[in-house]
């Protein structure tokens, strides 16, 4: 009997070879209330799907129906619940996209991708079972692929046809690892200063601002979102007076609508 291993970012003490060869990091998302037609079709005039440059990353695009931003990025790089990750996305959103200030958001959720320490996906065995993970946050086209190679590879007795099945999986360079990562805030407030130390950072990153948006107290299951296109990090000079106006003091409003 053939096993296939797909768990990525929830790969778990069933598989403790493989666990330790990964890195789970929390991806967080927001989705907006439905806008109003001209402030949604000025927004990303081209429809295109957007990731940024900086390490802390951030993407977004539109509904598919044009009418609600869909904003994630790394608010926290752990798991962490809607009322934490809600205002910070919304902020980061409103850094990018001032003009949403007083939007609010309806949906909330987030999940875990899987990276590698050489960020290059993986396919191979693992005492007799089939594996493909580590797609370090693009795994809607790389699973895709992977899934298909690792089924040929089954069907062919051992044979690959990619060059991903060459590669080896390297082990996380962190004593004692076990797949528990518990550096990722550090790591995580490193790449944040890194980020504004090199300008990759919004302006509004060094200051603090208020929140009005609702999120609601569910969470939803994680959804992969494609990126296709790159932004300049940098907001406009004009953004600086708005970001100077908020202060991110009161509580996030919980709704559950």
């Amino acid at each position: 009997m053939l096993f296939r291993s797909a768990t990525n970012g929830y790969t778990g003490a069933l598989t403790p070879g493989l666990r330790k060869r990964l890195i789970p990091v929390a991806s967080h998302i927001i989705a907006t209330e439905k806008l109003p037609p001209d402030l949604a079709a000025s927004l990303i005039p081209h429809g295109r799907t957007i990731s940024e440059t900086p390490r802390v990353l951030c993407y977004y695009r539109m509904s598919p129906d044009g009418t609600r931003m869909i904003y994630g990025g790394r608010a926290r790089f752990t798991q962490v619940g809607p009322d934490v990750s809600g205002p910070l996305l919304h902020r980061m959103m409103t850094d990018r996209f001032p003009q949403l200030k007083g939007t609010r958001i309806t949906h909330s959720w987030s999940g875990l991708v899987a990276f590698t320490n050489d960020f290059l996906p993986h396919m191979g065995t693992e005492k007799g079972l089939h594996y493909c993970l580590g797609c370090n946050g693009s795994g809607v086209g790389m699973l895709t692929y992977l899934g298909t190679q690792v089924a040929q590879r089954i069907l062919q007795d051992g044979k690959a046809n990619t060059a991903y099945a060459t590669l080896d999986l390297p082990k996380v360079p962190v004593p004692f690892y076990d797949g528990r990562p518990w550096f990722l805030p550090v790591a995580g407030g490193n790449y944040r200063w890194l980020d504004k130390r090199t300008g990759r950072a919004p302006r509004s990153a060094r200051g603090r601002g208020r929140c009005d948006a609702f999120v609601p107290a569910r969470q939803r299951g994680m959804s992969a979102i494609r990126v296709e296109a790159d932004l300049s990090p940098n907001a406009p000079e004009e953004f600086d007076e708005v970001f100077a106006k908020n202060s991110f003091d009161r509580p996030l409003g919980m709704s559950s609508r």
